[in-house]
């Protein structure tokens, strides 16, 4: 007990590998030692030497033994032996003088085919027998999982002569076939070069002839010019089999290989990814496992299976953007957030997705702007070149090729005849240019007529320089818009990465029985080992805590009717072994046409979750699982867009090149080019639409998702059949696993607006967005279907409780006995139990919600400290309001914003009625209105801090004027009292005449900030308006000048030309906000005030008895 060893070791194999030996010592090695075995040096004198018999059969008698004959109990004793000693033998060769048989734990070996046996036959026969010394070996793969919890992989790749992946399969394929058309056409192009001096007179008929029947003659004429010059033969002979003997030295198969080692720690486990493709008899399994962060969301779904996303991870960056807080809410307003911003070097991945649809919209502008005159002249080209081709040589094409004639034969096909001005005649028979214009119009030498197609020249140039800079021209355009594209692909991917590994296994073909599999390639064996793999190794890394049960059904009364609406609608299968025994007769998601609903389907063995006997301390609960049907949106089709473009740049081209004189008469009108830009704008709508028909009903509602929390992990599983409307030939699976180990110290929900159709049938539950951060990362869960405050819910209550504060810490960190009483006030007047471990909260008059969120404790001693509530007036332009609650408890802070429908105000009253459209809010349900809801626990708590922002009136503000005149205010406020029916009476002892200057405009901030993110809008509380003694102080008593203009307004004061505000101590908007009650209006203000200093002493306490 307690033998470590040292990282030094030695291991030696001699020649015959018939003895081979390994080895660990305690001691040091003795001198002259040559018994040839591997060791292992550590403290002691003790001396430990295995051979690989011995090894073997240590490992025989490990926990990785018996764990294989539990996961392999319907195999025989002889199958579960083979595959032992196989995958102990790959160990022992690999890692054997690393690791001692006493620590294995879990193992797998895997050794991957590269070639389906029917491939190697077919390559076999189209390469007439030269795959058999370029057959690639197959890869080799070595997970262990050890006692002091260590994972170990090795990878041993070999590489082929095609590629390694997909990608470099379709590079070598593409170069392939670029190689083989520069040799098709490189007789043409010699033609083009040297003329026919290379191959020869042309026949007269040449132009007439066909383009393949081009061809061959072209290469038959150079073909015989070859045969004469033995020296170009021999050179082009020598080096074809100088590059052929280069090639197959560079891809002969030998043992290339690249071997890879890792090792990790069991413990910074954070994901794990797992997909089954393929059909039955080629079943395929990818496990994918990561350490550290979580991965991108663009690194899970190379995977396949993308379509959707209801869990995911997400950057921290997106959890501080100004989205998070509710409407109305000015949050990220605040002189430290936008300095921050201002100093943040970070973008959100929206600003880089506008900037590059902005960027490629111009690009394609540009470019279709720059070309669209080039396309129109030369697709009319093969009209054109139809009128010089037609006028025969001799005196009467002479007598043809003349202006007028061109344009009668323009205007009897309704063409235009700008091209007729460079019509001539051609007839000096020396002229090189000449004759290459004669041959171009189907003559094989002057005179002919000519100067068609002169046109062109101004788009493609005349001469090769010219030709050389358009070609460049298109390129620079075109690789303009692929940069910007990769650029944000690669802008958006590019964030701190997590390590991990990857191993796959496939399921051999045994055609009929005929072939034999080994017991490292049997897919069904592989696959409980795989699944065992995972389980202890989650349970390996898994943090013990003092027991946590959940508090409270996180089902609330809204879905409690619709079951499948809420969290709670799933059963568990106690029975599938493993996702191939699971999927042959279930589903992830069952759909109950009787009640329509769809229930979750978990299989605690195939997800991997241990010890389902619930009185084990290590027993995996499973809180809340849903389904999702994912909606498929206008961002789906963003890829869909690039390829209508291709589709119509395709089609385009190869029209004028199969189809160049093809017509479309048109109202009169003959359309040559035009035609063609019409059927290929036809051809990419058509695309377009059948594609995205395919999307739909394809990728969208044909794929089931659903998400299952527990209390370690989260599960996202997607099922797809691989048959349209049936499930034939199996089912795709993908499942992705979080790891949270009950330690979420951030949470928040933002719903959105529920369907109107969802509306109009009854449905009472509110979708929108959850999001959570533990040290792993943050997630992002959709919840569309379902009531989204369920899924916070659950959150809520995976908080740990590791941040505990008491009356006695408080005490001790400074909070007074008042004080502390004064809290329990607030809580007693603005919350109350709901039920066990759940509290609620009291509306505040101006709520346009039916019911506030339950408050969701993470455990039973969780309560409530403090509450307090406030109120921000939304800016001018705003149709909102905002009210926020502050809820302090033992071991987190929640903050509750909710949006309010701004009242009738005379003063705002056009603003109110022409672009808020406010007198339309009774129309609307309030209750829809987006809610946010958040908590962050003090274990993340990094600050607490106040701002009191005062800013000057201003002139474009009707509410904050900087002068009043009391007349025109009271009647402002006498009319909105008679729209909002609260008496039309008029307060005349405060129409005066002289103007008076309003209080500045004040707002306090209250802001929590995490330690892992920047400062969040849904973790800042805005009360506007504001006042206090600091804010109500007319100048600073500590400045001895406040400057010409302050003196000035004073002196105006004393002499009674300015006057000033009677309610000075509370704002007008604080009368309209607490419903006009001025006999109370003091007293609430100064309670606002008292308990936001009661909240900020609180708070300081709290920080200071967690430390």
């Amino acid at each position: 007990p307690g033998w470590a060893p040292k990282a030094l070791a030695f291991c030696t194999l001699p020649a015959h590998h018939q003895r081979r030996e390994v080895g660990w010592t305690t001691g040091a090695m003795p001198d002259g030692d040559d018994s040839g075995a591997a060791l292992l040096s550590g403290g002691g004198d003790e001396q430990i030497v295995f051979t690989e018999e011995e090894w073997i059969s240590e490992a025989m008698k490990s926990s990785c033994s018996a764990n294989m004959d539990e996961q392999l109990k319907e195999f025989s004793q002889e199958e579960r032996d083979a595959l032992k000693m196989e995958t102990y033998q790959k160990i022992y060769a690999n890692m054997g003088s690393e690791l001692p048989p006493a620590q294995l734990k879990n193992a797998i070996v895997l050794k991957s085919a590269k070639f389906h046996p029917g491939m190697v036959v077919f390559m076999m026969v189209i390469t007439l027998g030269l795959f058999t010394f370029f057959r690639p070996k197959d890869d080799d793969t070595i997970l262990v999982l050890t006692e002091n919890g260590r994972v170990y992989l090795l990878k041993v790749e070999r590489p082929n002569a095609i590629g390694s992946d997909i990608s470099a399969v379709l590079w070598r394929i593409v170069r392939i076939l670029l190689l083989v058309f520069g040799i098709l056409v490189a007789p043409t192009a010699v033609w083009m070069v040297f003329g026919e001096k290379a191959v020869g007179d042309m026949p007269e008929d040449f132009n007439s002839e066909p383009f393949l029947q081009k061809e061959l003659d072209i290469d038959r004429r150079l073909w015989e010019k070859l045969k004469k010059s033995t020296m170009l033969l021999t050179a082009g002979l020598a080096i074809t089999i100088i590059a052929g003997a280069i090639w197959l030295y560079r891809n002969w198969p030998a043992d290339y290989a690249t071997r890879s080692r890792q090792s990790f720690s069991a413990s910074n486990i954070c994901s794990i990814q797992y997909t089954l493709t393929g059909p039955k008899v080629a079943r395929k399994l990818v496990m994918r496992l990561f350490f550290g962060k979580y991965p991108t969301q663009a690194s899970l779904d190379t995977a396949g299976l993308n379509t959707g996303c209801s869990a995911g991870p997400v950057p921290p960056a997106q959890l501080a953007e100004p989205s998070a807080a509710s409407e109305g809410s000015g949050g990220s307003n605040s002189k430290s957030a936008q300095k921050e911003a201002e100093q943040s070097t970070n973008f959100s991945p929206a600003f880089v997705t506008l900037l590059t649809i902005v960027l490629a919209f111009v690009t394609t502008a540009d470019a279709a702007f720059t070309w669209w005159d080039r396309i129109v002249v030369l697709s009319h080209m093969a009209t054109v070149h139809e009128f010089c081709t037609s006028v025969p040589n001799g005196d009467k094409g002479k007598d043809m090729c003349s202006k007028s004639v061109c344009r009668a034969w323009a205007e009897n096909i309704n063409f235009d005849d700008a091209f007729c001005m460079g019509v001539h005649w051609l007839d000096d028979v020396e002229d090189p240019e000449i004759r290459s214009s004669c041959l171009s119009y189907g003559h094989a030498e002057p005179p002919c007529c000519g100067g068609c197609m002169a046109e062109t020249e101004n788009v493609v140039g005349d001469n090769a320089f010219e030709v050389f800079r358009t070609i460049l021209e298109v390129i620079g355009d075109i690789g303009t818009l692929l940069f910007s594209l990769v650029a944000a692909k690669y802008a958006l991917n590019v964030s701190t990465s997590s390590e991990y590994v990857e191993i796959s296994c496939q399921r051999p073909p045994s055609c009929g029985g005929l072939l034999s599999i080994r017991p490292i390639q049997d897919f069904s064996m592989i696959e409980p080992l795989a699944l065992d793999f995972l389980s202890k190794m989650f349970a390996e890394a898994w943090e013990s805590t003092e027991e946590q049960d959940v508090v409270a059904d996180p089902t609330s009364e809204d879905t409690s009717g619709d079951k499948d609406r809420g969290v709670k609608s799933y059963v568990e299968d106690l029975e599938s072994s493993s996702w191939e025994d699971f999927l042959k007769d279930k589903s992830v998601v069952e759909y109950n046409l009787a009640s329509n609903a769809m229930t979750v389907n978990i299989p605690r063995e195939a997800l991997g979750l241990h010890n389902p006997d619930k009185n084990n301390p290590l027993h995996e609960e499973v809180i809340a699982a849903w389904s999702e049907m994912e909606k498929m949106k206008i961002s789906d089709l963003g890829p869909l867009v690039l390829n209508l473009l291709g589709v119509f740049v395709v089609v385009l081209i190869g029209l004028n090149i199969f189809l160049p004189g093809q017509k479309l008469t048109f109202g009169g009108h003959t359309l040559v080019g035009g035609a063609k830009v019409i059927e290929a704008a036809g051809a990419a709508i058509a695309y377009f639409v059948l594609h995205a028909l395919w999307i739909y009903f394809v990728e969208f509602r044909q794929l089931m998702h659903a998400v299952v929390v527990t209390d370690m992990r989260i599960f996202y599983m997607r099922q797809k059949p691989r048959m349209l409307f049936g499930s034939l030939f199996g089912w795709d699976l993908r499942v992705d696993a979080f790891r949270h180990d009950r330690n979420v110290f951030y949470g928040r929900c933002k719903n959105t607006s529920m369907p109107l159709i969802m509306r109009w049938l009854g449905y009472r539950y509110s979708p929108g967005q959850t999001y959570l951060q533990c040290k792993f990362g943050a997630m992002q869960l959709a919840r569309m279907n379902g009531n989204a405050m369920d899924v916070f819910h659950v959150i809520s209550q995976l908080a740990r409780r590791d941040s505990y504060v008491d009356d006695a810490k408080l005490k001790i960190a400074g909070c007074s006995q008042t004080i502390l009483d004064e809290c329990k006030k607030t809580v007693d007047k603005g919350m109350f139990i709901a039920k066990t471990g759940v509290w609620d909260i009291h509306l505040q008059p101006t709520d346009a919600a039916a019911k506030s969120p339950d408050v969701y404790l993470c455990n039973k001693e969780e309560t409530p400290l403090f509450h307090w509530s406030g109120t921000e007036t939304g800016a001018i332009e705003s149709a909102y309001n905002s009210n926020t609650d502050v809820i302090v408890t033992t071991d987190r802070v929640f903050l509750w914003q909710r949006p309010v429908y701004k009242t009738f105000d005379c003063k705002t009253c056009l603003c109110w009625g022409a672009c808020q459209c406010g007198c339309l809010n009774k129309l609307y349900e309030a209750n829809a209105l987006g809610q946010t809801i958040s908590f962050l626990s003090y274990s993340a708590l990094l600050s607490f801090s106040s701002e009191t922002q005062v800013d000057p009136p201003l002139i474009t503000n009707p509410t904050y004027p900087p002068l009043i005149c009391p007349c025109t205010d009271e009647g402002c406020a006498t009319l909105t009292r008679c729209v909002t029916g609260e008496g039309c009476s008029v307060n005349w002892d405060k129409c005066s005449l002289l103007p008076r200057r309003p209080q500045p405009r004040s707002q306090l901030y209250l802001m929590w900030r995490s330690k892992f993110n920047a400062q969040q809008p849904d973790l800042t509380c805005v009360v506007r308006p504001y006042q206090d003694e600091a804010t109500m102080m007319p100048t600073d008593p500590d400045d001895e000048d406040d400057g010409i203009g302050s003196y000035a307004f004073s002196l105006m004061e004393k002499v009674g030309l300015v006057g000033n505000d009677p309610d000075a101590d509370v704002p007008s908007q604080e009368l309209m906000l607490e419903g006009g009650q001025e006999n109370k209006k003091k007293t609430v203000v100064s309670q606002k005030v008292m308990e936001i200093e009661i909240l900020r002493r609180l708070m300081a306490a709290v920080q200071a008895a967690k430390s």
